[in-house]
This record gives C-alpha cells, sequence and structure tokens, in this order.
C-alpha cells in the first residue's frame, strides 16, 4: 500500500513464515489454540530515495534478507539501499547468524543499520561478514539518505 508519495507500507508476502515463527518460539493465540505465529501481521515502512529504497523494520522476524527480497519484489526495479531495524539475532547460534548475513549480502542492500534485539555479538557477526555496510543503530542516531 502506498501511504505516500514514495512511501509504502508492505506486509509480507512469503509463504511458510510460520515455520520461521515456530523456530523462534513464536506463537498466537487463534480461537484458544497456540499456533506458530506466521508473521503476517508485521510490516515493513519503505521509503524511495535518491540512492534507492531504505527499509524500516522494527524486529525483522521474518528475516532482514526476507523483507529485503520481498521490497526487491512488491517495488521491482528498484535497488535497494538500506534496511534499517533490529534484526532479531540476540540468541541465534553464530552459524545461523553468518549464514543471515551472507543472505542479506546476497541480496544487494548496500547499508544495513542494526542494533536492539540484534545483540551485541551477533551485531559482530554480521559487521565481520559485511564489512564496512554495517552500521550500529542506537538511540540518537542520524542517518541521512
Amino acid at each position: 500500500m502506498q501511504v505516500a508519495k514514495g512511501v509504502w507500507l508492505l506486509p509480507h508476502t512469503t509463504p511458510g513464515l510460520e515455520e520461521t515463527g515456530r523456530k523462534a518460539h513464536m506463537y498466537v493465540d487463534v480461537d484458544g489454540e497456540w499456533l506458530a505465529d506466521d508473521l503476517s501481521h508485521e510490516q515493513s515502512l519503505v521509503f524511495e530515495t535518491e540512492n534507492g529504497l531504505v527499509i524500516f523494520n522494527s524486529c525483522s522476524h521474518a528475516g532482514a534478507d526476507v523483507i529485503v527480497r520481498e521490497a526487491q519484489q512488491a517495488l521491482p526495479g528498484r535497488d535497494v539501499f538500506a534496511i534499517i531495524g533490529g534484526f532479531h539475532l540476540f540468541e541465534t547460534p553464530e552459524g545461523d547468524v553468518r549464514a543471515l548475513a551472507r543472505r542479506l549480502g546476497d541480496t544487494g542492500v548496500q547499508r544495513v543499520i542494526t542494533g536492539h534485539c540484534t545483540g551485541g555479538h551477533s551485531y559482530a557477526v554480521i559487521a565481520d561478514e559485511l564489512g564496512d555496510a554495517v552500521s550500529y543503530l542506537a538511540t540518537g542516531s542520524v542517518f541521512v539518505f
């Protein structure tokens, strides 16, 4: 949904995200039954900038790489310049974090700005994989696109 000129609100479109929810121990109460969260209620805010798309997400529960790919599919022909948000990796094994960082790098995103629920160790692993493309997101941070 375009909410303003150059500003989009994107829901998840990737099938099978309930497996991601199950792996993260995230469940929703549906009529008294606890089901794996399919993350369908989460959305990304995407801005068109001169440098390309800038994606904002809160905890990126579906995976930062999945979110970038969904934006690329929803808004074809536009480069993704940056993804900004937490990545919900604070308890994720290092090998899984490295794999995510590589998949994220494979999307072509140029800037990765993360903090919050990413966790310090996971942030360091992502920075090790993606180098100078990674910046830490903290209260008071200012980024210009």
